[in-house]
């Protein structure tokens, strides 16, 4: 038994040691940030009066629970992300949680999306994103790519051979249903639009990409011009949510109610200027900008410590982005290079919600700052992901390693 133990501890420690650094840094420095910037956005909140760090405390706890999920799953071995079980049973356990955050959830900022155990609660749909990622990026490997089951698709003549396909639907349907109905409209979109990425990215070229960005970018500017030209009648046809939506095309149509946050998130960035105002020195989080910790944390930072202090925190995810992207490109499996893809897409999704939507460029979605924002669940899934995204990166590095290594005996052999 003890012969065992050491064996896990030293394939354990094997893993950790080839973790990607420029992840694992650029993680660090943005959690250490998220630190810092929640304890100052949060000072003048009424639980910090007893505690200052009584947010802070709690962020930590969302830390950690995020760091021992990302160990897990590095040292977990990769032939678990190659069962077809694994990916039943992790749906089951996402939908199930789903269903009961719809019979039993919590109300918050008017959506019914978390679920309270005693003194700790979490939002479900948070790790749906990476989940669905996941499960997504294995059909398009087992279904899609393998040569022996597409001749074996071909030769099929009946309904059966669409019957993966309508597993697969079946469980992206079922899951952005359920967030739907909460209604949690940001996570709807977020993970939609990163799963539309990963799916382009597999079937489509390069060229045929570039033209459906294009065609996207287009659609959006008509679209900005349209809502412009005609706001006051969609403002008195659409609902309280289409309302806010339309915010981002002029937020000082109405600047008591809809344009409210976004005017206040406009004031912060301006007082900041280059250098900021000072750690702690913030005017708008002491009761006038909404969400100072969470959605709006970015333009606290960027009030405090100016453009620069809010562009250091643009950098640091633009280089995970393109790290988790460059990974991608290497990746020797499709399947790893789809997680990793997904992944990279995920928080580029998200930072251009987050960010787009505090300065009007996009309509406010509710969609935090991962790592940086306030938010247990936003942390440990943001961090889970990660992980997920460094145990790929690890197995790619393996099996060039034993590739490279079976290549040097070939040709040690030819020699002899």
């Amino acid at each position: 038994m003890k012969e065992i133990f050491q064996t896990i501890k030293q394939n354990a420690k094997e893993q950790i040691y080839q973790l990607d650094l420029i992840l694992l840094i650029c993680m660090t420095l943005l959690i250490t940030i998220s630190f810092v910037m929640v304890f100052s956005a949060t000072m003048y909140f009424p639980e910090a009066q007893d505690n200052p760090f009584f947010f802070v405390t709690k962020q930590w706890v969302g830390v950690i629970m995020g760091i021992i999920g990302m160990i897990g799953i590095v040292i977990v071995p990769y032939k678990l992300f190659e069962q077809k079980a694994f990916y039943y049973s992790l749906n089951g356990l996402m939908i199930a949680a789903l269903l009961f955050v719809a019979l039993a959830g919590e109300v918050r900022g008017g959506a019914k999306s978390w679920l309270s155990i005693g003194s700790f609660s979490f939002q479900p749909s948070e790790f749906a994103k990476t989940s669905l990622i996941l499960t997504l990026s294995h059909f398009m490997y087992s279904y899609m790519r393998q040569p022996a089951l597409k001749e074996q698709r071909s030769q099929d003549k009946d309904w059966t051979q669409w019957l993966p396909i309508i597993k697969i639907g079946s469980i992206l349907f079922l899951n952005l249903l359920l967030i739907m109905l909460q209604p949690d409209v940001g996570m709807v979109i977020l993970i939609g639009a990163t799963l539309s990425v990963m799916l382009a990215v597999e079937f489509f070229t390069a060229k045929t990409n570039r033209l459906l960005t294009l065609g996207g970018v287009v659609l959006a500017f008509l679209g900005t011009y349209y809502i412009q030209t005609n706001i006051d009648w969609l403002v008195q046809h659409v609902g309280f949510r289409g309302q806010r939506l339309l915010t981002f095309a002029n937020p000082f149509y109405d600047p008591q109610d809809m344009g409210y946050q976004v005017i206040n998130s406009f004031l912060a960035i301006s007082e900041g200027g280059w250098l900021g105002v000072g750690l702690g020195s913030s005017l708008l989080k002491q009761g006038i900008l909404p969400a100072a910790h969470t959605d709006f944390i970015l333009s606290i930072t960027a009030e405090e410590m100016g453009v620069f202090g809010a562009g250091v925190i643009i950098f640091l995810w633009g280089l995970m982005i393109t790290r988790l992207y460059i990974s991608a490109s290497r990746a020797t499996n499709n399947y790893r290079s789809s997680v990793l893809t997904g992944i990279g897409t995920m928080f580029l999704v998200q930072l251009l919600a987050n960010v787009g939507g505090l300065l009007a460029l996009l309509p406010l979605t509710g969609v935090t700052l991962p790592l940086v924002s306030y938010g247990g669940s936003s942390m440990i899934a943001s961090i889970i992901a990660l992980g997920v995204a460094q145990r790929m990166i690890i197995e790619d590095r393996n099996e060039a390693a034993i590739y490279e290594q079976l290549k040097k005996e070939e040709e040690e052999d030819d020699f002899i």
